[in-house]
């Protein structure tokens, strides 16, 4: 009896403490659905949901009968679907189902699953919560892409504006188009598999009025990086040429696509690099511009240039050994370091050659924001099992951070939760979207979500 007391005790303090940590939501009709992406009405909701908050949807079935009494008991529910809110306006709130295979649930009920009041996150804004990261949702999100996006690029490649390139594990060169809120697939290209694509950009080096896009590629019996140049011919990619070395571009403060190049080779059982220079085109072949020369800068990934110092002059900010963002100045001991907390060289993308691995950090996306700030983006991606997972490249979410440039250091001014791993991010246009960074992650399931963001 005792026990049994004890037992009942500890059931009530269960009760008790789920009951403080979440509470049923009200209800809102799903009034439009695009794929996984769901609009709801909560126009006349007393409690709002926001970013975050989780949502239930049942599809009933028939009513169910006390047979004695003859009192109708509510309905059978036949499936439950889950999803989470993405953004809250004050009419309407849109958020994503948690299924791959997007149920029908247009006109159905969505309850939320709101925390007590007192764990409410959006209480802390529009000021920045105690962690000094203000937290941001994209200005829009895809459905689920098939296919592990390793690599991403954004252009116009065909002639119809801005589009998104992506290259998927299958070592395929994918087109798309944002269209009706949708992206499209109108173009497929397979690569030799023995030249694993690693990275991809695209740009109008050539000055022929649409985008040329470079694929850089790995062949591991050669132990040699090249970038394959394809351009859009007849309805098809056309592999036009063949670059020595790496390809990787910059848009600071979205400006035009800039592109840089260097080669890797490998040399006493590790990889040497060349300086990184600007990749031009002469006319007739693609050459070598002016170096871009900074103390411990010394890759083509993972940077971006700006006027620090508001003299005319820009710096390169890079993903540094010690794993922090430097703005390196003129004299060898002159640069400012981001905060130690945050790792930007946690990437998926490396290679492997014999004893050694080459890591190839994230792009870094660079803006100005409204009151003329200079803001810095960049990824750290979460591992799955601790340290060892960041070893072997192994992770499962990421974090888009914003840090402010202060004129003498960094300031953490938001971040973005991501639910999957970053290969690359891209600061281009997309569709009718101008200034955003556009985040292609790719889940622990193998598919793919793109979201945009606010990068003005």
């Amino acid at each position: 009896m005792k026990n049994f007391a004890k037992k009942l005790f500890f059931c009530f303090i269960l009760i008790q403490s789920a009951a403080v940590f979440t509470r049923a939501g009200e209800t809102a009709r799903i009034v439009k659905q695009e794929g996984r992406k769901v609009y709801m009405d909560i126009s006349e909701l007393k409690s709002k949901p926001w970013e975050g908050v989780k949502f239930r949807v049942a599809e009933r079935g028939a009513d169910i009968i006390n047979p004695k009494t003859g009192k109708n008991l509510g309905k059978e529910i036949l499936r439950r679907h889950t999803g989470r809110v993405d953004y809250a306006e004050e009419a309407f709130a849109v958020g994503q189902l948690d299924e791959p295979q997007a149920p029908a649930v247009l006109g159905l009920e969505a309850e939320f699953i709101l925390p007590a009041e007192g764990l409410r996150p959006a209480d802390a804004f529009p000021a920045a919560p105690t962690d000094g990261e203000t937290r941001v949702s994209p200005l829009w999100k895809s459905d689920f892409v098939e296919g592990e996006a390793v690599a991403a690029a954004a252009a116009d490649i065909t002639g119809a504006g801005a589009e998104l390139v992506l290259a998927f594990g299958d070592n395929t060169i994918n087109i798309y188009t944002l269209a009706d809120n949708k992206l499209q697939k109108i173009l497929t290209t397979q690569v030799n598999p023995l030249r694993k694509i690693i990275a991809l950009d695209a740009a109008d080096v050539k000055g022929s009025g649409v985008a040329q896009i470079f694929a850089t590629v790995y062949d591991s019996s050669s132990e040699r990086f090249s970038t394959l140049v394809y351009e859009y011919e007849d309805g098809k990619l056309r592999q036009s040429d063949t670059i020595k070395g790496m390809v990787k571009g910059i848009a600071p403060n979205n400006g035009p696509r800039v592109l840089y190049t260097q080669d890797i080779t490998p040399a006493s059982g590790k990889f040497t690099r060349s300086a990184p220079a600007k990749l031009l085109y002469d006319g007739k072949k693609f050459t070598r511009g002016d170096k871009l020369a900074a103390y411990k800068f010394d890759s083509v990934f993972g940077f971006n240039m700006s006027d620090f110092r508001y003299d005319g002059r820009q710096n390169v900010i890079f993903a540094a050994p010690n794993r922090r963002l430097r703005i390196q100045f003129e004299k060898k001991g002159s640069f400012i370091e981001s905060p130690a907390d945050i790792d930007f060289t946690t990437t998926p993308v490396r290679v492997k050659f014999k004893n050694s691995v080459q890591r190839l950090p994230v792009s870094l996306a660079l803006f100005k924001d409204g009151a003329g700030d200079t803001i810095i983006a960049g990824i750290e991606n979460q591992a799955k099992l601790g340290i060892l997972a960041d070893t072997f490249g192994s992770y499962q979410s990421a974090r888009l951070y914003f840090l402010r440039w202060t004129g003498s250091g960094f300031a953490k001014y938001a971040r973005a939760d991501i639910d999957g791993a970053v290969y690359d991010i891209v600061q281009a246009p997309l569709g009718g979207w101008g200034g955003v960074i556009i985040v292609p992650s790719v889940s622990t399931a193998g598919y793919t979500t793109i979201s945009l963001f606010k990068a003005y």
